[in-house]
C-alpha cells in the first residue's frame, strides 16, 4: 500500500513537471485528491467542475468517439464482406468448391481470437492511436487483395492474416478510449462504440448492391473488395494524426483543458497507474482472478455467434431462398412465405411488449 501511494504521488508530480502547467500548490493538491479517489473513481467534486467535466467530454464525443466509430464500421465491412461477394459468384467466378467460403470463414478465428491478448500487449507499448492505424493499414490491403485471390489456398491465407490485424482493435480501441474517459462516463460511450458495428451490417449490404451495378472490366465482388479495402487504407493513414496519444496531446484541447483533462484520469485511475500505457502484472491477475469476468464471458461467447453468423451469411441465406422460392409453385410459395414471415412478425410484437 505504501509503495502503490508513492508510485501515485510520483506520477502526479511527472506530470506537473512535465507540461509546466502545475505549480507545487496545484501539485499537492493533487496528491490529496489521489488518495480520496484511490477506489471510487474521478468523480467532480463542485458543480464548476462537473461543468467542465461535461464539456470535455462533448469535446471527446466530438473528436475521438466518432473517428473510433468509422474505423469500427469499416472494421465490421471488411470482415462481412466475403458473404456478400458470395452472392455475386465469387467462389463460381474462381471455381471453387462453394464451401470454400464457410472454410475461410471459420479459419479466420484461428489467428483473431488468441492473437487478441497479444495484440493488445504490442497495442499499449507501441501507442494505441499508433497501433490502431497500423492493423487498419494492414487489414485494408488485405480486403483489397481479395479482389485477385484465384484458389481457395489464397483465401484462406488471406483471410488469416485478416484474423492477424483484426485481432487487436476491438480491444486495443476501447483501450483507447479509456484513456480519455473516466470509468463512470466510459460505458455509455463504449456502447455506442460496440452499436457500430450493426450499422456496418445495415450498410454493408447496400454497398455492396452498388458495386455489383458497376458495369465494368471486372467482376462485381471485385469492385466490392477495391473500394472498401481503399477507404479502409485511407482511413488508417489519416488515424495515427487524428487520434490524439494521450488527453494531454489531444490538439484540439486548449491548455488548461488538456490540463484538466490529464489531472482527471490520473484520479480516476489513482489505483493502476502503471496500466495507463501499458499491461502490468496487475492487470493479469485482476483479470485472471475476476469471478465477475468468468461469470460474463459465456454471455458474451454466446451473444457473438448470433451476430457473426448473420452478418457474413445472412445474404447467401436470402438468396438461397429467393431461389428456392423462385421456382415453386403459387401454394408452395405461400408457404415458404409464412416461414419467412412469420419470425419477423413474432420479433416485432416482441419488441414492442418489452417496449
Amino acid at each position: 500500500m505504501a509503495l502503490e501511494k508513492a508510485n501515485a504521488a510520483e506520477e502526479v508530480e511527472r506530470i506537473a513537471l512535465s507540461s509546466h502547467l502545475v505549480d507545487d500548490k496545484k501539485a499537492t493538491h493533487l496528491k490529496a485528491e489521489l488518495q480520496a479517489s484511490k477506489q471510487g473513481g474521478f468523480i467532480p467534486s463542485t458543480p464548476e467542475e462537473k461543468k467542465y467535466s461535461r464539456a470535455l467530454n462533448r469535446k471527446f464525443d466530438l473528436f475521438i468517439l466518432p473517428f473510433c466509430v468509422i474505423i469500427y464500421m469499416f472494421n465490421g465491412l471488411d470482415r462481412s464482406n466475403l458473404g456478400n461477394a458470395q452472392t455475386d459468384g465469387f467462389t463460381t467466378d474462381l471455381n471453387m468448391r462453394p464451401e470454400a467460403i464457410n472454410t475461410a470463414t471459420s479459419l479466420f478465428f484461428a489467428t483473431f481470437v488468441p492473437l487478441q491478448p497479444v495484440s493488445v500487449m504490442i497495442g499499449k507499448k507501441v501507442g494505441q492511436s499508433t497501433y490502431l492505424g497500423i492493423i487498419a493499414l494492414g487489414w485494408g490491403i488485405l480486403t483489397l487483395s481479395h479482389a485477385w485471390v484465384k484458389t481457395e489456398p489464397q483465401l484462406i491465407a488471406v483471410r488469416l492474416l485478416i484474423g492477424v490485424f483484426e485481432s487487436g482493435f476491438y480491444p486495443t480501441c476501447v483501450s483507447y478510449l479509456s484513456l480519455f474517459y473516466p470509468r463512470f462516463d466510459l460505458a455509455f460511450r463504449i456502447a455506442l462504440f460496440y452499436g457500430s458495428y450493426a450499422i456496418a451490417g445495415a450498410f454493408g449490404g447496400l454497398i455492396a448492391y452498388g458495386c455489383f451495378k458497376i458495369d465494368g472490366a471486372m467482376h462485381g465482388w471485385q469492385y466490392l473488395f477495391i473500394i472498401e479495402g481503399a477507404f479502409t487504407i485511407a482511413i488508417a493513414i489519416v488515424t495515427p494524426f487524428w487520434l490524439a496519444k494521450a488527453p494531454g496531446q489531444s490538439w484540439f484541447l486548449t491548455a488548461e483543458e488538456k490540463e484538466f483533462a490529464e489531472r482527471r484520469m490520473v484520479l480516476d485511475s489513482s489505483a493502476n497507474l502503471d496500466s495507463r500505457f501499458k499491461l502490468s502484472k496487475r492487470d493479469v491477475v485482476e483479470a485472471v482472478t475476476d469471478w465477475k469476468l468468468w461469470a460474463v464471458l459465456p454471455f458474451n461467447v454466446l451473444a457473438s455467434v448470433a451476430p457473426q453468423g448473420f452478418t457474413i451469411f445472412m445474404p447467401i441465406v436470402i438468396k438461397v431462398c429467393l431461389f428456392i422460392s423462385s421456382h415453386l409453385i403459387p401454394q408452395q410459395r405461400k408457404g415458404m412465405n409464412r416461414l419467412l414471415t412469420h419470425p419477423r412478425v413474432l420479433a416485432t410484437q416482441a419488441q414492442q411488449q418489452i417496449s
